[in-house]
C-alpha cells in the first residue's frame, strides 16, 4: 500500500502556497490511552460497532500491526489518525482481567511534526476514507467545515487536496450545509411505506436519500427560501416530497427533472403532496342491499386501502346467509 503520510503530503504541497516536505518527520512511542483525545476535526460521526469488535479481536490475537499518528497537546495527545484502532485499545483494557489491564494501558504511536489544523483535517479525512469509506453525510460535513474554518481558502485548493473535483466538493459544501431536514432524510432515513404484509397492511421501512436525490431536493429548498416561503412550511413540504420520492423509489433522472419542474412553476409542491395517498377515493361501497367494487379505481389503490376492502369483504361472508324471500 502506498505510505499514507507521502500521499498527503503531496497533495497538500500542491494545494497550499506554503512550501512543504513530502514526507511527514515522525517519532516512535508508546501512549497512555487515557491521554489520548479526539481530532476535533474527526470526519467519521459514529464507529460500528460489529466492525469494531472483530477489529479488538483482530488486535487480541494479532496485535496492532499500524501505529496511530498523534499530535503532543502539552501533556496530552491528540489522534490525528487511528480512533478506532484507539477506541479498541480502551475497550480492551477495560474489559481485561486485572493482571492484564497493563498491556493494553499504553498504545503504540507515531508523534507527527508540524501539525496545523489544515493538516490535521486532511489527514483525518484521507485516512478514514482510505480504511473505510466515511458516509456521505460524513464527508459532506467534514468539507464544509474545513472551508467554513478557512482551512483552504477557495474550493480549488481543498479539491486538490482531497482529490476531488472541484464541482464535488461545491456539491458536499451544500450537502453539509444543508438544513436538518434534508441531512436527515440522507443520514438516518425517513420512515415510509414500502409496501404490503401478508395480511395486508401498510409496511413501513426506513429509507436513506441518495447523494443525487438530495442535492436536487436541496435545490427546490433552496428556491422556496429565496422566494420568502417560512422555513418551517418549506421543511414540511419538502419533508412530505422526499418521503413520496423514497416510497415511489425515484431514479436520480425523476427526481431532478421534478425538481426543475417546481422550479420553473410547472407544478406545485402542494399539488405533488396531494397525490401522495388518494385516501378520500373509496374502492366500494357497501349498503344494506348491496356492495360492489370500483375495479377502476384498484390498480392506483394504497396498501390501506386494499386492506379495508380485504376486511370489508371477509366481514361480508363471514355475514350468516339469509333465507331466499
Amino acid at each position: 500500500m502506498a505510505d499514507s503520510n507521502s500521499t498527503l503530503s503531496g497533495r497538500l504541497a500542491a494545494a497550499s502556497p506554503v512550501s512543504l516536505p513530502r514526507r511527514t518527520e515522525a517519532a516512535a512511542l508508546r501512549v497512555p490511552v487515557d491521554l489520548l483525545d479526539q481530532n476535533p476535526y474527526q470526519p467519521r460521526s459514529a464507529m460500528d460497532d460489529g466492525k469494531l469488535k472483530e477489529l479488538m479481536a483482530s488486535i487480541a490475537a494479532s496485535g496492532l500491526l499500524q501505529p496511530i499518528a498523534v499530535k503532543r497537546e502539552g501533556e496530552r495527545f491528540i489522534i490525528i489518525a487511528g480512533h478506532r484502532r484507539a477506541e479498541a485499545f480502551k475497550r480492551l483494557r477495560d474489559a481485561a482481567a486485572q493482571a492484564e489491564r497493563a498491556s493494553w494501558e499504553t498504545i503504540p504511536a507515531l508523534e507527527l511534526a508540524g501539525m496545523d489544523a489544515t493538516r490535521m483535517a486532511t489527514l483525518a479525512f484521507v485516512e478514514n476514507e482510505q480504511r473505510e469509506n466515511l458516509s456521505i453525510l460524513d464527508t459532506a460535513t467534514a468539507v464544509s467545515r474545513m472551508l467554513d474554518d478557512r482551512l483552504y481558502e477557495t474550493v480549488e485548493a481543498a479539491a486538490a487536496a482531497l482529490g476531488r473535483s472541484i464541482t464535488r466538493v461545491k456539491d458536499l459544501r451544500r450537502l453539509g450545509r444543508a438544513p436538518a431536514v434534508l441531512k436527515q432524510a440522507v443520514g438516518s432515513g425517513l420512515r415510509v411505506v414500502g409496501g404490503a404484509n401478508d395480511d395486508g397492511t401498510e409496511r413501513y421501512e426506513v429509507r436513506r436519500l441518495e447523494f443525487a436525490h438530495a442535492l436536487a431536493f436541496l435545490s427546490i429548498h433552496e428556491h422556496l427560501t429565496k422566494q420568502g416561503v417560512p422555513a418551517r412550511k418549506v421543511d414540511s413540504r419538502i419533508e412530505a416530497s422526499m418521503r413520496r420520492a423514497l416510497a415511489a423509489s425515484w431514479s436520480s433522472k425523476r427526481t431532478e427533472e421534478y425538481a426543475r419542474d417546481i422550479i420553473k412553476g410547472k407544478a406545485k409542491l402542494e399539488d405533488a403532496e396531494a397525490e401522495v395517498e388518494p385516501a378520500d377515493v373509496s374502492l366500494f361501497t357497501d349498503t344494506a342491499a348491496r356492495f360492489s367494487i370500483d375495479k377502476r379505481k384498484l390498480a392506483g389503490a394504497s396498501a390501506a386501502q386494499r386492506a379495508a376492502l380485504q376486511a370489508a369483504v371477509s366481514a361480508l361472508l363471514d355475514e350468516p346467509s339469509q333465507p331466499a324471500g
